[in-house]
């Protein structure tokens, strides 16, 4: 099984990725709806990408998911970075709380992800040493900008002051704190 691919941006830092259906399981997606450049993903990559995101999440639900995840990262040794979610998101506590046991189980793995859903209690995951977690910009929820955060801003707007460029490689986010986006996709 292959629960964990790559795309063109994270490849070229030998990071690999789990993906879930957009929209359905971003229970704390607020206005970032409107410009989500998973709209562009779907529309060009159509049913094949639906339908790995889909089968992603069916296996995301089974109470065996930790197993299967921990089997496949312990058999696919050279994955060291793992983005949860590069569309989707966490959908439930009891999900959340699987993704816990997998990266408490792999320690030589880092993990990490941007999420808006802030309702969540994420206390435990992010206390793991192998584990970051991003607030992301956008969602029903109130970002603790003294936290890990991503904003997003429009091309050719002003840039943040103290913010990094996360928009062409993920190890900016992997090293720092405060991360801006380019707004994709859209209306």
């Amino acid at each position: 099984m292959n629960l964990f691919s790559s795309n063109s941006k994270l490849k070229k830092d030998n990071i690999f990725k789990f993906s879930l259906p957009a929209f359905s399981t971003c229970t704390g997606a607020g206005d970032c709806l409107e410009y989500c450049y998973m709209k562009r993903v779907y529309s060009l990559r159509g049913a094949v990408c639906r339908n790995a995101h889909n089968r992603n999440y069916e296996f995301s639900r089974l109470r065996s998911f930790p197993d299967i995840a921990i089997h496949e990262l312990k058999a696919r040794q050279y994955i060291k970075r793992l983005r949860i979610h590069d569309s989707g998101d966490f959908y439930t506590q009891g999900y959340l709380n699987k993704w816990y046991k997998i990266a408490s189980s792999c320690p030589e793995v880092l993990f990490y992800c941007y999420t808006k859903s802030l309702h969540l209690n994420f206390k435990q995951f992010k206390d793991l040493k192998n584990v970051k977690v991003i607030q992301s910009e956008g969602g029903k929820y109130k970002l603790d900008k003294r936290s890990a955060h991503a904003v997003v801003i429009a091309p050719g707007a002003k840039v943040p002051v103290g913010y990094v460029n996360g928009s062409r490689s993920d190890m900016v986010t992997i090293k720092h704190n405060r991360i801006y986006l380019y707004m994709k996709g859209g209306k």
